[in-house]
């Protein structure tokens, strides 16, 4: 079965930012998002695309690993876990919207 495509900005994101093998990938991006060095659409895109995979399971391990190569997400309940804190990393102090 093939893997449904996760749309963009998220899975570029995913493949640039939270790459099993980047360090530090994740502080670059707060940073980024933080200077506005990503486009305003790009940034209100890639949360509106993070909320939906954490609220709305709407990005599967399957999907996660290909991007990232991190297999240690087995279920959509251990994914929505780690993407709730990855959240809290990239957006510190601020609750994930409804």
């Amino acid at each position: 079965m093939a893997i449904e495509a996760v749309p963009e900005p998220l899975a570029t994101f995913l493949r640039t930012y939270c790459d099993v093998n980047a360090m530090d990938m994740v502080q670059v991006l707060r940073e980024r998002l933080q200077h506005k060095e990503i486009s305003p659409e790009t940034a209100t895109l890639f949360r509106q695309q993070f909320i939906d995979a954490i609220h709305k399971k709407g990005l599967t391990p399957e999907q996660y690993k290909a991007l990232t190569g991190d297999n240690e997400y087995a279920t959509p309940e251990e994914l929505e876990a780690w993407l709730s804190e990855l959240w809290s990393e990239i957006f510190v102090g601020e609750e994930i919207p409804e």
